[in-house]
This record gives C-alpha cells, sequence and structure tokens, in this order.
C-alpha cells in the first residue's frame, strides 16, 4: 500500500469515528429528554389533586351490617376463653369503627376445701376460709375501781368510813350475765360479786383522847353481792361502740378485824343496796380480725370489750353505802 492509499483509508477511518460519536451523543440528548419529559409527567401526576372517594349510602349500611356481625361472631367465640382478648380483627374492620364489648363468663373449679369455708384463694397462695362465730349466749365483765363509802358514819363517834380508811381503796367486781331469749334481744339478767379491801386505824370512844387515833389497826373485807338487769345498745354486728346500761339490787357483807384478834372473829355487818349503772363499751377483737377468730376457734370468746362507767349505789339501813363510784375493765363475750 502506497502512501496515498494509506492516507485514504485513514481518512475514511477517522470519518466513520466522528460520525458515531456524533450520533452517540445525539442519543444521550433524546434520552435526556424523554427522561425530563417523563419525569415531570409524574410529578404532574403526584401534585396533582385526587378526588375524594364517595360512598353510595346502601353500600355504606351493608358494610356496617356485615362489619356488626363478624364482630358479634368473634366476640361470641371469645366467651369461651377465660380473661382472653378479643381477637386482633376486630379492631382493624375499616372504614367503619366497631364498638368492642369485652364479655367474659367466669369460672369456678371446685376445690376439696370448700366445704370447709374455702372462698378464696389469692395471688400469693393464701387460703381464705370463711369462719363463722360461735353464737353470743352469755358475758363475763371484770371491774376494777375505787371504792368510798361517805355515808358510812359510826353513830357513836361520828367517824365516817372515810375518816377511818381514806376513802380511796381498790374494789374488784365481777359480773357474769345470761342473754335473755327474749323480744328484747340484748336484754341479760346477771349476778355477781367482788372484793373490797381497806385498812386503817380505829378512833378512841372516851377519855382524855377520845377521837384521836388508836394504835390498834383495822383491817377491812366486803364482798359486794349483786344481781340485776342489764342492757345494751347493739344495733348491728361489726358495732365498735356499745352504750349499755344497767340495774339490780344487791346485799354487801362485811368483816372489820382488829389486829389485836378483839373480837377473835372480828365484826361482820351487812348492807341492802340498789345500783344503777350507766357505761359504755368499746370492741378490741373488732380492730384485728384475725386474733377475734383465734379467740372464738380456740376457747370460746367471741369478742373482748373495754369497758369504763359510772355506778350509783343507794343504800338501805343502819349501814348506809350510799356512793358514787366510777369503774373500768373488760368484757367479754362467749
Amino acid at each position: 500500500m502506497n502512501l496515498k492509499t494509506s492516507i485514504v483509508f485513514l481518512s475514511l477511518v477517522l470519518s466513520f469515528f466522528v460520525e458515531a460519536h456524533a450520533q452517540s451523543e445525539q442519543s444521550e440528548n433524546v434520552n435526556q429528554e424523554l427522561e425530563t419529559e417523563f419525569s415531570s409527567q409524574d410529578q404532574q401526576e403526584q401534585v396533582a389533586p385526587k378526588e375524594a372517594p364517595y360512598y353510595d349510602a346502601e353500600e355504606i349500611e351493608v358494610e356496617k351490617q356485615k362489619n356488626q356481625q363478624t364482630s358479634d361472631e368473634q366476640i361470641e367465640d371469645s366467651e369461651a376463653y377465660d380473661d382472653e382478648p378479643l381477637p386482633s380483627s376486630v379492631t382493624k374492620l375499616a372504614p367503619f369503627p366497631v364498638k368492642q364489648e369485652k364479655r367474659v363468663k367466669r369460672r369456678y373449679l371446685y376445690h376439696p376445701y370448700t366445704e370447709k369455708g374455702l372462698y378464696k384463694i389469692t395471688e400469693d397462695g393464701d387460703y381464705l376460709y370463711r369462719v363463722e362465730k360461735s353464737p353470743e349466749s352469755a358475758t363475763a365483765i371484770l371491774r376494777l375501781g375505787i371504792f368510798d363509802a361517805p355515808s358510812l358514819v359510826n353513830g357513836a363517834t361520828g367517824a365516817s368510813y372515810s375518816d377511818l380508811y381514806g376513802g380511796n381503796d381498790p374494789m374488784l367486781l365481777f359480773t357474769y350475765e345470761w342473754k335473755l331469749d327474749h323480744w328484747m334481744k340484748n336484754l341479760s339478767f346477771n349476778v355477781g360479786s367482788g372484793l373490797i379491801f381497806a385498812s386503817g386505824e380505829g378512833r378512841l370512844q372516851s377519855g382524855n383522847n377520845a377521837g384521836q387515833a388508836s394504835e390498834e389497826k383495822f383491817t377491812f373485807i366486803m364482798l359486794p353481792n349483786h344481781a340485776g338487769l342489764s342492757y345494751k345498745f347493739k344495733f348491728f354486728d361489726q358495732q365498735k361502740f356499745i352504750p349499755y346500761v344497767e340495774g339490780g339490787a344487791g346485799y354487801y357483807v362485811f368483816n372489820e378485824y382488829r389486829d389485836d384478834g378483839e373480837p377473835p372473829l372480828g365484826r361482820f355487818g351487812g348492807a341492802a343496796v340498789l345500783h344503777a349503772v350507766g357505761g359504755l363499751a368499746v370492741a378490741v377483737t373488732s380492730f384485728d380480725q384475725d386474733s377475734s377468730l383465734r379467740l372464738d376457734a380456740d376457747y370460746g370468746i367471741n369478742s373482748v370489750w373495754l369497758i369504763a362507767e359510772v355506778r350509783q349505789n343507794v343504800g338501805f339501813g343502819t349501814f348506809n353505802l350510799t356512793a358514787t363510784l366510777f369503774n373500768a375493765g373488760v368484757m367479754t363475750h362467749f
């Protein structure tokens, strides 16, 4: 190949590459124009507002009925299970809201301890039993107080009980009550006694030292025997405060003994009295139900009360035991 032929061949090859490059650039420009046109159309379609959906009224009503029927069926199926939530599909029925109602039937399993009073098992595994308290048929009352008898006076010397014994002597009273089978259910009959103990000095009756304290010591012992009726204003079982009243009669017997043994057995006496009592009882066991149940189960004690009362004695006869006494104590029902 000579020089001329070589130049012609190279010119053809060069023109071919130039034309191919030009066509490639034209194709790229066309593709860019198409992409730009398509993207603008997409943007126009996205920006373009859509028309709000409209529903036919009959179609809406039919759809509501279908959703309600489906919801009722699913709720009925859920009743076969205890404490199990409704299927999630019930809450996803769109576009119409469905009113949810959780109706669960509780099931109770028979337990062999039910016959013994078991009524509940807590989450901690504690067994709770129904315990019926024993019926109240009787009451025992123990009272403590201070005894004085300012109207009890020695006719010969004029010295009173308070002068000889001080009038601040301990008194212990015990009373037992039986509930009466009566239309007044809280009415009770009671009897009781107790102990009053005092010590003091006598008084000389004659001589230059008349009225002065004697060298002999005296001991005074009295048994306050009494009986009567009491009524408690109790209106319901869990009542924490119960006012009560009591009235009756008694015969107090006593002995006054000298430390020199004259006379050897001392002097005895007795006095008739009437008494009236007004008091208030406060339930102790009502503040601790467990202790109350244990007392009832172990000892038959239905309830325990603290009491405070005022007792008025009216005396008759030679030994006048008229006095106003204040007592406090414990009362138990069983």
